[in-house]
């Protein structure tokens, strides 16, 4: 739905500053304005944020005669020079081009815009330009946001990070790597690093004590045997 706000309705709630109009129509008594990129709407409370607005701009019941463009172009010492044209024959040699408000300023039954002239494809043509407009009419804006294009709405609305990109931002270590990193030793590797000597290898190391080894009897009886060999001789 298009909401219609009038000049004398708005007062300063729109302003034009830095916008861009691309295109310009004259027809049925009227002349609009168009903003292919829209233009902005005052903060609804002073320190507010702007936001900005699609639409257009029309003033009725205009005076043809009293509607011109002035193009000016400053030398190499900086002088300005140009000539003033109507606007019918500025929209008919300059199709297509479009300029950049700088500023805007209104009086009684009038309407004057400032700003730099580009040629097809935005290319500076080097001229400023001024648009005058008179009218006996209302100024009005027509505002209707859904006329932007959608990059644009997704820009202006603040569109938020994906999900999945906050995710990958802020994402911890895998389980499976923290367990990696803080993992303790196995048991079977604890037992084998603690693991005491076999009982066997003691029982190795102490059969030197045996008795039974030291000296064996029959060793003893041997000596005997050869002293009683000798006596029966």
């Amino acid at each position: 739905m298009i909401k219609r706000v009038t000049r004398q309705m708005a007062g300063e709630l729109y302003s034009f500053h830095d916008c861009v109009v691309t295109r310009i129509e004259v027809g049925d008594g009227k002349l609009a304005l168009f903003f292919a990129e829209g233009f902005l709407e005052a903060p609804e409370v002073p320190g507010g944020p702007v936001r900005r607005v699609f639409g257009r701009v029309e003033f009725e019941d205009i005076d043809p005669d009293f509607c011109d463009v002035t193009l000016l172009k400053a030398d190499k010492k900086g002088k300005l020079s140009g000539k003033r044209i109507e606007l019918k024959k500025f929209l008919k040699k300059y199709e297509g081009s479009s300029f950049e408000i700088v500023e805007a300023s209104y009086g009684f039954n009038t309407a004057k815009f400032e700003g730099e002239l580009f040629k097809k494809d935005r290319i500076y043509a080097g001229q400023q330009i001024l648009l005058s407009v008179y009218y006996f009419g209302d100024m009005v804006y027509l505002v209707d946001e859904k006329d932007a294009p959608p990059a644009l709405r997704e820009e202006e609305a603040g569109k938020a990070a994906k999900p999945e990109d906050a995710g990958k931002a802020g994402k911890t270590d895998k389980p499976e790597d923290a367990g990696k990193a803080g993992k303790t030793d196995k048991p079977e590797d604890g037992g084998k690093s603690g693991k005491s000597d076999k009982p066997e290898k003691a029982d190795k190391s102490d059969k030197s004590d045996k008795g039974d080894k030291s000296g064996k009897p029959d060793k003893g009886d041997k000596s005997d045997k050869k002293d009683k060999s000798k006596k029966k001789k």
